[in-house]
């Protein structure tokens, strides 16, 4: 699954991801511009849609991001699994702000990853080892 802000910059994303070695294209892609009656991150909408479509619960979806603010706190409100954040080395908490209805405390909570990782590659590491602890 692929959560763009634009669908403009899907082509971008791909290509990004080709190179740090996922050839596997993204069946399901949503942005912003998807559904206009979709909610955007941070609220946890465009991770219920997908599950939607999968026909998966949230708690079988892993997420991962760069920002904690919008990425980090959709996931973890929707439920999921697993957050991880890609380090990206500058601020991960920038452009997503509180949303009203959640307290400081809860969101303090929500912008915490499961996990953070400094790139794609040390994430493909992690699946890769937890792969091979599970078939043990």
């Amino acid at each position: 699954v692929l959560i763009r802000n634009v669908s403009s910059t899907v082509v971008i994303m791909e290509k990004f991801l080709k190179q740090a070695g996922c050839l596997v294209p993204f069946d399901t892609i949503v942005a912003r511009d998807t559904d206009p009656d979709l909610a955007t991150k941070p609220a946890p909408d465009p991770i219920f849609y997908i599950c939607d479509i999968w026909g998966v619960k949230p708690h079988n979806v892993v997420m991962v991001g760069d920002t904690a603010a919008d990425d980090i706190v959709a996931g973890n409100r929707a439920g999921v699994r697993t957050t991880v954040l890609i380090d990206t080395k500058e601020d991960n908490c920038s452009g997503g702000k509180r949303p009203e209805e959640i307290n400081e405390t809860e969101y303090e909570k929500l912008l915490k990853p499961t996990v953070t990782v400094l790139g794609l590659e040390e994430l493909m590491n992690l699946w890769l080892e937890a792969e091979q602890r599970e078939s043990l």
